[in-house]
């Protein structure tokens, strides 16, 4: 087979698959982001996590940086947590705002992204909410698939720095390129309400 022939070939794979569109590059790029995280924040503490296992003592509310697929700034209303060793502990900081040892509020955008956790005793994740756009924040949803794989280190005093990778976003790119959308988060050009 000669070169042009697998050329125009190949055009024709790309162009009927939905490769070929904005949407679909848009796509792309929001997955490479979703991988990684870069953020700072106001608050102090220390914190480790792998998926819904965690530990550390931190309380930050606010971020700025690179963190669910989204360069820029999020509201301290919509970004904030808490991880202390017991829910004892909060009782005498003076700070409760729930029974729970720990507890985070994230609403990126309208991808899927957005969620809350609380936990009842320290490093496990038992409530997880999935925060969308006409979707219930109290209804319990476990479809929150990128909050499972992530792994952060937060740090700091003051401000906090965050840093972050997610294995499963990472095999959420590398399957998007055949328009397989494992996490269910390629928008395209579809608007949603």
């Amino acid at each position: 087979m000669n070169k042009t022939v697998a050329y125009m070939l190949l055009a024709l794979i790309v162009g009927t698959s939905g490769c070929a569109t904005s949407g679909y590059w848009t796509d792309r790029s929001r997955a490479a982001a979703d991988v990684f995280t870069l953020a700072v924040a106001k608050g102090s503490g220390i914190k480790a996590s792998v998926g819904p296992v965690h530990t550390g003592i931190l309380r930050s509310w606010g971020s700025a940086g690179l963190r669910a697929g989204l360069v820029g700034s999020f509201h301290p209303v919509y970004a904030e947590e808490g991880e202390f060793p017991a829910p004892l502990l909060i009782r005498r900081m003076g700070c409760i705002r729930s029974p729970y040892s720990s507890w985070e509020h994230f609403y990126p955008d309208f991808r899927g992204k957005g969620y809350e956790y609380v936990s009842t005793w320290p490093f496990l994740t038992t409530h997880v909410w999935q925060v969308d756009r006409g979707i219930d924040p109290k209804k319990p949803n476990l479809l929150v698939h990128p909050y499972f794989t992530q792994i952060e280190v937060v740090a700091g005093l003051g401000g906090t720095v965050r840093v972050g990778f997610n294995p499963g976003e990472l095999l959420d790119f590398i399957l998007g390129w055949t328009t397989f959308d494992l996490f269910k988060d390629d928008v395209g050009t579809m608007t949603r309400l």
